[in-house]
Order: structure tokens, then sequence, then C-alpha cells
């Protein structure tokens, strides 16, 4: 079963899934989820169908990265991966049987908002009937289990929709407003219940989500991204918001191209989820119109610049409201302000923060063009001169020698081996000699997938290869000349001599 799982399962694809990923030559890279980076030292091989961090070494295939990235068992790792490609499993549950019953359940409470006090407040907040089912708002009931199986109840029990207390069975949102929580697909996966004026709910949160399970993780979702994902596309821009009702409020006044957090952090998962719409996106962050809303606004900016995205906007709110919510609300014009990204994240920050963020950001960064940019908008937002940039001692990326060059294509053209082998035994390769030794036995070590990893190292042509071969044979004909030489060994020194010459012609 693990092979047939790592046959049909693309690891680019799979990863592409929690990590924004862009291409670099023949790989795709972006910044390590499992240690903290400004660079992107993470690398995926779809030849190799593994993936390997130069900053911190961890590395794997598909199965190991779900592991260690959802932090599950292999077990676990294996069922998740069934279930995303469709292959079953003889030990697990169908996963039919989880979509459907939650499928009925949504169906449940969508008929169980019914409370006209309850319709009425959501009247209020500028709500429509036929927005309910539009955007899975329902109500939460004690309890109504009579049209589920008993197959579906355990479904439920698992998923941590329906609880056991003193041999009675409640939904773990009771009495809340429901928001269904879709995929990208439009299958219900998960539920978010909130608070409402006609019920006391002793100073319990204003949100309560699903819990975690093999098919709804609110780090890895988006609300609405099902209805917005064709508006994204189309228009190149995606709004992201932290509550539902901002959400459904902007989403009526016009732009359908918005989605929401469900109740945590903008993280990279969201982030691949959008980038995987369209290959260029805009994204604008829309949140609370507060010292809280301006928070999640920087850490989320963070994220975009941690994945070298830059194409991302803050839009601030004009109305003299809280959130977009409100807006709707009181029925008023939407006034919003749209500012670039980075700049907004200068501005916003202390000054010799700003500058200490902004010289990492930039240091990481790898696009010429894309530096001079940021270097701009830099000196224009905290007033410093453009030198400043450029007095400090740069810090670059040391250039691999070409023996490393030279293991690499051969690691990945095995037929130029033959044209190595008739005259390098090894020992020319210095420190890569054990290395070469093993590709001519077929085998990779450690040090050569690093190295068909590295994208910075790019491999010879044929020609160049061939070049190569004759410049690293002739440099040890001449290092074993030299120590003839010293040695006073005459008879050696006219053999490699002639050598030399020959190869010289």
């Amino acid at each position: 079963m693990v092979e047939i799982i790592k046959s049909k399962a693309d690891i680019v694809e799979i990863i592409s899934d929690f990590l924004p990923l862009k291409r670099s030559g023949a790989n795709f890279v972006c910044a390590c989820p499992f240690h903290s980076e400004r660079s992107a030292s993470f690398t995926i091989s779809p030849k190799m169908q593994i993936y390997h961090c130069f900053g911190c070494g961890e590395s794997g295939d598909v199965i190991k990265f779900i592991e260690k990235y959802k932090h599950i068992t292999f077990k676990e790792a294996i069922e998740f991966l069934a279930n995303k490609l469709g292959v079953e499993l003889k030990s697990s549950s169908n996963n039919k049987v989880f979509f459907n019953a939650l499928e009925k359940l949504n169906a449940l409470f969508l008929e169980s908002l019914i409370d006209e006090r309850i319709i009425k407040y959501l009247q209020k907040r500028g709500l429509e009937l036929e927005d309910f089912k539009t955007y899975n708002i329902g109500f939460v009931p004690k309890i109504n289990l009579n049209a589920f199986s008993v197959e579906e109840i355990k479904a439920l029990h698992t998923l941590g929709a329906v609880y056991n207390y003193k041999d009675f069975k409640y939904f773990s949102l009771n009495n809340r407003i429901s928001f269904g929580i879709c995929n990208s697909s439009g299958k219900i996966v998960g539920f978010s219940g909130r608070t409402h004026p006609f019920y006391n709910f002793k100073d319990q949160g204003k949100y309560i989500n699903s819990k975690n399970s093999h098919i709804f993780n609110k780090s890895e979702i988006l609300y609405n991204l099902h209805l917005a994902k064709d508006s994204i596309i189309k228009s190149g821009e995606a709004y992201v918001l932290e509550g539902f009702f901002d959400c459904i409020a902007l989403s009526k006044m016009g732009f359908s191209n918005c989605v929401a957090t469900c109740g945590t952090a903008f993280c990279l998962s969201h982030l691949s989820l959008l980038l995987k719409l369209r290959g260029e996106v805009k994204i604008i962050f829309c949140f609370d119109n507060d010292s809280a809303g301006e928070a999640a606004n920087l850490r989320a900016l963070e994220v975009c610049f941690k994945a070298s995205v830059f194409d991302c906007f803050v839009a601030t709110l004009e109305n003299n409201t809280k959130d977009i919510g409100e807006v709707l609300q009181k029925r008023e014009e939407l006034k919003l302000k749209k500012e670039d990204g980075f700049r907004y994240f200068l501005k916003k920050l202390d000054k010799q923060v700003a500058l200490k963020n902004a010289t990492e950001i930039i240091k990481a960064q790898n696009n010429y063009f894309l530096k001079e940019r940021l270097i701009n908008v830099t000196k224009e937002v905290l007033g410093i001169r453009e030198s400043i940039f450029y007095n400090t001692k740069q810090v670059l990326v040391s250039r691999k020698d070409n023996n490393a060059r030279f293991i690499k294509t051969l690691s990945q053209e095995e037929s130029y081996i033959n044209n190595a082998v008739n005259y390098l035994s090894g020992e020319e390769l210095g420190e890569w000699e054990s290395d070469y030794k093993e590709l001519l036995l077929g085998k990779k070590t450690k040090r050569v997938l690093e190295l068909e990893l590295d994208s910075k190292i790019i491999p010879f042509s044929y020609e160049e290869l061939n070049k190569m071969i004759k410049q690293i044979y002739l440099k040890h004909l001449r290092t074993q000349a030299q120590y003839a030489r010293n040695k006073n060994d005459i008879k050696k020194l006219v053999e490699l001599n002639e050598k030399i010459a020959y190869f010289n012609r």
C-alpha cells in the first residue's frame, strides 16, 4: 500500500496544498516550514520525489512530509494521502460516509433556523433569507439524529460533531448559529458555531470550530473559497478577511472574490491555496479596523514576504465602523483605501525595527529588480539614504567548485559516465572521489542527492562536460608532474609531460 501511495502521489502537487512553491530550474523552492528562515532553502525535486532543506537538513518523501507537517503518525499520513488520492484502504473507513454525514448535518442545521428572533438578528446584520442557504448559515438544535444511520452517527462522533454526555448525545455546537465550512470543491468539511443574544452561553467564546480531523483543519482552509475561486481566477485578486460575517458582507457588496480565515491567523497553507488558483494573484488583506486588525495585517504580510510574495496589499476601512460587517449593517457605502503591503508594513513599525526587518527581507531576495524596488520603498518610507544598503559588506552565496557541478551532471545523466570513466579514476576529484566511485557502481550518496536538489549548482552541457573532463584530468596530471619534479623522478616526469602535451594538442 505504501508503494501504491508513493506511485500515485506527486510530491509537488501534495506539498503545494500547504506551501507556496516557486519553480527554480528543475525543482521547486519555498521557505522551510520546519525552521525559521527568511530565504527559500526548502527544495522539492519532482524527478526524485523528495524534499530537502539546505538550512536545517530536514528531508524525506511525501509520506514523511505529511507526517512532520501535520504532526501525525505514519499510519495517519498514509490514510490522509489515501483519502486525498482516492485510494481505498481496507483498514480505513470510507470517506463518503463522513462527507454524507456532514452534508446531512448541514441540511439539518439549515432546517433548524426557525427562531424568528435569530432570523431577525441576522437580517439586522444585513443578511437576507436566501443568504442562509448560499453561505450555509443555520442553527444547531439540541439533538435530532433520527435521520442518521448508526454508521453516520459514528462518523459524526469521530469528527467531534456529536458527543456523549450521561448516555445522551449532543451536538458540540449546541444552540449556536452554524456556519457550514466547505473545502475548495464545495463539500462540507466542518462547522463553526457563533453565539447570539438569545441564549446564555456562560462566557464561552464567540466562535467555536469543529475539532480538527482528517478532513478538516482550520489552518488549511479558507471560508467561501468554493464560491470565490472563479472570481479570484478571473480578476487576479483575492480579498482576505478574518470573519465570516465580514466575508459575506463584502461579497454582498459586489466583491465576489473574498475569503475568510476560520478563526486562525493567515498562514502559508492559506497563501498556497490562493496561489494555486493562478500563478499571479494580488492578495488584499482587510482585517478589522482596530489595533488587533492592524496586528493581523502585519502577521499576514510577514507570511507573504517569507514566501517572496510581494504582490500583496492592505485595504483599510475608511468608514467610521469597526469592520465591513458593520458597514453592511448600517447600509453605508463601502470606503476602502488600498495600500502596497510592503509600504504599509514599514509604516506601521518603529523606524529602527522597520529598517532591521526590511534589511533582512531584502537580503533574502534573489531577484535584482525586486530588491531595487524594495530598497526604493524603504528609502522613501523611512527617509534614509539608499547607500545604507550598499555600504555594508555583502554576504554572497558561495560558488560551488566545478567538481560539484561535474558530479551533479553525472548523477543526472548516467549516459555521460562512460565519457568520464575512460579518463578519471576518482582521485582527480579530491573530496568527491568516493561519491564518484559510488556513481560508477550505480549508487548515489547523500551528498549527491543534496547536489541534485541544489538549484544553485547548474549541470554542465554535454560539450561542457567533455571540456571539464579534460580540464580535471590535465590539472591532475600537472599536480602529479610537480610532485615528480619535487621528488626528482625524471622517468615519471617525462611520462607525465608526454601525456600533458598530448591532451594540450
